[in-house]
Formats: structure tokens, sequence, C-alpha cells
């Protein structure tokens, strides 16, 4: 057994992929979905968690379920809800997908599934997949079907062998170390998840309100776990914070560069490696104010380095009511005290809310020689002058190099998705000018992945390297977007979180999609939304549950767009 996977824990989310049968476990789904879980979500919301169920197959048909492309949904859906998982096991054991019914992605992207082709139940092959043949630990339940019911009225016979498979399911299941339960009606099925998920709520989160500052903590917390994943490391750029750190004469630094080549991913995974040093000699307190939404004041921010500086030092609020006068004396008192140094990091201050001349900086106290401040910003904003005015030591990223793109182009396949392209689509990729951009690069790179066809790949890198901007390519990203999955349902979902004030939760995107629909005329369903969101995940960012973009090229993007 390994450790178990935190991130959703970390964002105080619950994300349940929920795996079962098609044709026999209608009736369930619908008890769960329309009664079960909004009850649940209540509850959760009362302890600042999210829950979010996916279920992929509720509101799809039988055809649809059949689908070599719901599989790849569900197994990416599985790793992005890591670790919950409910297993409801009834009296069927149909479909077992062949390795012709799958696209070659999803072999290539989980190698295991190969393994259950041809022998096993797609069910079963979600939950040996999702949970039992899974080394780290889970919090897993499964719920076997213990009566009969007119669901299965008018369905062909299952023959022997695949009744045979079935009781072997169960008995792994009721073998493996994670509860499992039988249920005798709907209700009972009701009762006990209920039941199973307020023993969860109350061991993950236990009962008592989360202050303002520990929510802000937690978004801040996920924030840089989601800026570090997948990261190529420029050690030259490590290399720079690490030794304007260690010099005491420097109190400040910027970084700067164009936007898109990589400043907050940098700042977060150098934060992660000096935060993982046991040795660091700072006391740190950052701030992501990209994360912020509409709490990106100067006042704001004042308040939550006031409250991060009393944690770290233990010191107790004075009675001052001002939030910025309270920051210049925690300043004045480190400076006066010899307490450990502070290092205080703003990446991002160009968003900050521009409301009183905040941008000039003025409502920031001179620190003192035992305290730095890291910021990261562009060259075009106010606060770029003001640095330089002020004659801060400034880092400017550059551009990628041919060499480096390259590195980045072999090395992101290969880490992330274990494939690779041919040398010549390698060079043809590194040397357009659009792809100097990190972002740009990677987005490309994750679209040319998730195309599935592959005698057309040289076309599809053609319609991406024929645009002369960073704006024109993101206008053709959501093109190609428009034409997968339909002009109007990419513009409806995009635009309603452009139009959001902090973002939306997964829930509240599916219901105002489908507000004043019935449940048996359902618009978009959950599988239509999973299908959207694992394509497009990396352009979106989680905090605590709520959805929002993940860079500002695409939010301009849909907003000029739609």
């Amino acid at each position: 057994m390994t450790s178990m996977k935190t991130d959703l824990i970390d964002n105080r989310q619950i994300r349940i992929f929920i795996s079962s049968t098609f044709r026999d476990m209608q009736d369930e789904r619908n008890q769960l979905m329309r009664f079960t879980f909004p009850k649940l979500r209540d509850l959760a919301a009362k302890r600042d968690v999210t829950l979010t169920e996916v279920d992929l197959r509720w509101g799809i048909t039988d055809e649809d379920s059949k689908s070599g492309k719901v599989v790849d949904i569900c197994l990416r859906e599985i790793e992005n809800s890591i670790p919950f998982f409910i297993g409801i096991i009834g009296n069927r054991y149909r479909w077992v997908p062949k390795k012709k019914d799958l696209d070659d992605n999803v072999t290539d992207h989980f190698p295991s599934v190969n393994g259950y082709l041809a022998n096993n139940l797609v069910t079963e092959m979600e939950m040996q997949f999702g949970v039992l043949e899974r080394e780290e630990d889970m919090h897993a339940c499964f719920y076997i079907k213990d009566f009969e019911d007119n669901q299965t009225q008018g369905l062909e016979k299952e023959p022997q062998d695949s009744l045979q498979k079935l009781e072997q399911l169960k008995q792994a299941v009721k073998e493996s170390r994670y509860p499992s339960a039988t249920y005798s009606s709907i209700e009972d099925l009701s009762r006990q998840v209920e039941e199973a998920f307020i023993r969860l709520l109350d061991q993950l989160f236990p009962k008592g309100n989360l202050s303002e500052f520990e929510k802000e903590q937690i978004g801040q917390r996920s924030f840089l776990n989601q800026l570090c994943q997948n990261y190529i490391c420029d050690e030259m750029n490590f290399q720079i914070l690490d030794e304007w750190s260690d010099d005491w004469n420097a109190s400040q630094m910027v970084v700067s560069g164009a936007s898109g080549l990589g400043k907050s991913a940098l700042i977060a995974n150098w934060l992660k490696k000096t935060l993982a040093n046991e040795k660091h000699e700072y006391n740190i307190v950052y701030h992501f104010v990209g994360n912020g939404g509409s709490k990106s004041s100067c006042e704001n921010i004042a308040k939550y380095l006031c409250e991060g500086i009393r944690i770290c030092y233990n010191w107790h609020a004075s009675e001052n009511k001002n939030d910025i006068q309270e920051l210049k004396a925690l300043f004045e008192r480190i400076g006066d005290d010899s307490s450990k140094p502070l290092l205080i990091v703003l990446d991002g201050i160009n968003q900050i809310i521009d409301a009183d001349n905040a941008k000039l900086l003025n409502w920031l106290p001179t620190p003192s020689n035992n305290i730095k401040l890291l910021f990261s910003t562009l060259e075009e904003d106010l606060t770029y002058t003001v640095f330089k005015n002020r004659n801060y030591q400034i880092h400017t990223l550059q551009a990628l190099s041919i060499g480096q793109r390259e590195k980045l182009v072999v090395s992101y396949l290969h880490d992330v998705y274990a494939k690779s392209l041919t040398p010549e689509r390698v060079s043809r990729i590194v040397n357009d000018t659009q792809c100097a951009n990190t972002l740009v690069l990677r987005t490309l790179l994750d679209e040319l992945v998730t195309f599935g066809i592959h005698e057309k790949l040289d076309e599809k890198i053609d319609f991406y390297l024929s645009h002369d901007s960073v704006e024109d390519f993101y206008q053709s990203f959501l093109m190609s977007y428009e034409e997968d999955f339909g002009k109007e349902f990419v513009t409806d979902l995009l635009s309603i979180i452009a139009l959001s004030k902090n973002g939306l939760t997964e829930t509240e995107i599916l219901g105002i999609l489908n507000y004043g629909v019935s449940n048996e005329e359902v618009k978009v369903t959950p599988l239509l939304w999973s299908r959207f969101y694992c394509s497009f995940l990396r352009n979106f960012v989680s905090r605590n549950g709520v959805i929002s973009y993940s860079h500002q090229y695409i939010n301009n993007a849909v907003t000029f767009r739609y």
C-alpha cells in the first residue's frame, strides 16, 4: 500500500465516482442523484466542503453506455476523483468491451486496461482499475444488490458464465480491504450511502466553521499544488531565486516576463521546493493574487498577510482595526525583534484590484533587513514601473530557446502521457514562433495527445501553427472545441463561467445549463460535461471545488468570442 492522494481533500472537495451496471441500476441512480446527493451536498456545504458526484451513466442511453469513448472518460474521471469511489453491483454482468471498441488513446494512457479486455464487464474494469488493484489507500465503499425488482423485466437472460463472473466480482469486493454491504431496497441503499458519507465527513472534516483566513489558505495551497503539476524545471531560474534568497543585501526580487512564460509556475515550484527543505531559514507567507477573485484588493491582501505573519510568529492580533496599518506594525516588530526572518511572496501583483492607486504599492510597507519580498508581474503593468523606479532587482523570464522547447516537448509527452512525436513533427512545432510561449506549447501538446485520428495529426498541427498571434491561437483552440462538442454547448458553458464572479461548482454548471428542463429531457448529461471537463481540464483551475479559468489568455478568448 502507498499513501493516499489528498489533492481533493486538501482543497476541501469530495468528488465521488459512482460505478454501476447500466440497465438494472436506473432506479438506484435516480434515487441517489435526485434525493440522496442533494441532501449530502447541503451537509457538506455547512462544513465548507464541496461535494460532486460523478455518475456517467445517469441520463444517457444504453447505446451511449457501450461507446468506447465512455470507457476513456470513465477511467479519466476515476483518476480525477481519487481517492473517492462508490461501487454498486446488481444482478447483471453484461457489456464486455473488446479492444476494437476502444480508442487507441485508452490503452495507451491506461496500459493496465489491456488485462481486462475481452473478459471483464466494463463496471468490473472500473472497480479493478479504480480500487481493487490500486496500491494506494482509497475512501471507497461497495454496495451489493440483494433483491430482485422489475428493472430486469424484458431483458435477455444472463448467460451462466456471466453469472459466474458476477459472483466472482462480488466475492472479490467482499474480500477486499474496503467496506461492502448488501442493500434490500432502493431506500436502504440511499440510507447506507448517506450514513457512510456522514462518517467520511466527520473523519475528514470535523464540525467547526473555518475562518476566512483558513478558507483562503486552503485555496492558496491548492492553487500552488495545481501550478506544480507537470512542471519542466529550468535550473537556471531556480538558481537565481536561490542566490537572491541567500543574499541579505537584497530585500526585493521581481520576476517578470510576457504572459504565458511560466512566472507563476516558476514561483510555485520554487516555493514548494523551499518549503520542503526543513532547513530553510525563513518563515514564509505566500499569496497568489490571481487566485483571489474579488478578494484581490490591497485591503484583503494586507489582511491575509497579517494573519499569516501572526500565525508564523505565534503573535496575537492587535486592536488595530486597519489591516494596512497593522501590516506596517508587524513589519516593524519583525525588524526590531531577533525573530526568524520572513519571506513574503506576492505572485501576479499586476492582478491586484487597482482601487485608490493600489498598484502604486504605497500600502505595502518597506521591509526591514530581515524581511524579503518576492513579486511577479507583467512588464506592461504599472506595478512594473513602480518596481523599476524603486530599483528593485528584476529577473525577466525569456521565451524558450529552440533547444529548450525541444527538451520540453520530449519530456512533457513522455512524462505526462508516455507518448512521443516523430523528430520531424517535433521540429515543426519547436521552430514555430508562437511555441516559444510555454503556455501555448503545452496547450498544443495537450490537444495533439487527445486527438484521436493519427492519420490527420499533421493537419491538426498545421491548423494550430497557422496563426500569427497567441490570441489567434486561442481562437482556433475554442473553434476546435466547438467542432467536437457543438457550438451552442461550448458557447453556453464557457460563457457562464466567464460571467460568474468567482467561478462555479460542477453542480452549479450542470444546474444552469439544464435550467427549466425535466430530468427525463436533460440537455447536458453528466457524461457530456465529463467529456468536456477531462478534455479542457488544464485550462480550468479549481478553488475549493469552484471552477474558473486557469489563465488570462483563455478568459480573454472566451470573452472576445462569445
